[in-house]
């Protein structure tokens, strides 16, 4: 078994940058709705529920171990958002995120 890295996280996200899309929408819907708390792995579920396509290949599979390194990309890219997750330490902490675009609610 590999372990987890930052950079097996950012090899993962350069691979699948869709990913990073989604769950950035799906965050943002969820903050529109008025939640205040997200489960990043509960967000990973709803992408699978609402993506059914996301995992119709033998080659991708949407990886739940790379859910903590999405959370903290997105309160990198979001700071004003950083209480959405609670996190625990994880190999994903020393993340650094340059902020591109970012969806509005």
């Amino acid at each position: 078994m590999t372990k987890l890295t930052t950079e097996l996280g950012e090899q993962y996200n350069a691979k699948y940058p869709f990913i990073w899309k989604i769950f950035e929408r799906e965050v943002l819907k969820a903050i529109k709705r008025g939640s205040r708390h997200e489960s990043a792995k509960y967000i990973f579920e709803t992408m699978r529920r609402s993506y059914k396509d996301l995992e119709t290949t033998e080659t991708f599979k949407l990886n739940n171990d790379f859910s903590a390194f999405y959370a903290r990309k997105f309160v990198a890219a979001y700071p004003q958002y950083k209480h959405i997750f609670e996190t625990r330490d994880s190999v994903f902490d020393k993340i650094e995120h340059p902020v591109q675009l970012q969806l509005s609610l």
